[in-house]
């Protein structure tokens, strides 16, 4: 109770906080520092080089934005120091309320478990999915420049064919019938060193 809504929030805070103060850094600006040829992404790192004393600048904007950028740091700190201590301690009033020997503290954890578990288990099958789904789509590219009877019945296997535009290559050949003999090779060689030694 007192210990996993203060991650939640330490992880959410952790997530949002950098591009919070990007934002209101960069938006104190003159539009020159954002637009144009300069890059908004070297200018906040130049900010964060002035206010951490790794850089000097004589620009007033710059030297303004590394103070703002250093306050709202130090406000940050102290507000998810004074929100985590505070939520550990609700929660840790609010467990202390909860434990109680009439209390079946065992059906809320494994309530708790169930979710997490249950979670975890999304994760892996849409991670699962999504490999899934780029195989395919990565396939179906590649046969659609290689016909599928040249990669099974093809004797040669020389990958170097330009894939995009931006690529250099020769034109290619995709037959993975070297790729069987080779994989069946090795596990032969394998399997003779290692089923007597097992």
């Amino acid at each position: 109770m007192a210990t996993v809504p203060s991650l939640i929030l330490f992880f959410l805070w952790q997530s949002f906080e950098g591009s919070l103060v990007n934002a209101l850094v960069m938006a104190q600006l003159p539009s020159s520092y954002t637009s144009g040829e300069a890059n908004p992404s070297l200018v906040y790192s130049q900010i964060m080089n002035i206010s951490r004393g790794l850089a000097k600048t004589d620009d007033p904007n710059l030297t303004n934005a590394a103070k703002h950028y250093a306050q709202l740091m130090d406000l940050g700190l102290t507000l998810r120091t004074v929100a985590l201590v505070s939520l550990s301690l609700v929660g840790l009033a609010a467990g202390w309320k909860l434990a109680r020997p009439k209390v079946r503290s065992r059906v809320h954890v494994e309530k708790v478990l169930q979710i997490f578990l249950l979670f975890c288990s999304t994760i892996a099958i849409l991670t699962t999915a999504g490999i899934v789904l780029s195989v395919l789509f990565e396939a179906i590219r590649f046969f659609n420049m290689v016909p599928i009877t040249e990669f099974i019945f093809g004797t040669e296997w020389s990958p170097q064919i330009a894939l995009r535009a931006d690529q250099e290559g020769a034109s290619g050949a995709f037959g993975a019938i070297p790729l069987f003999t080779g994989t069946m090779m090795i596990s032969f060689i394998a399997m003779l060193i290692a089923a007597p030694v097992g």
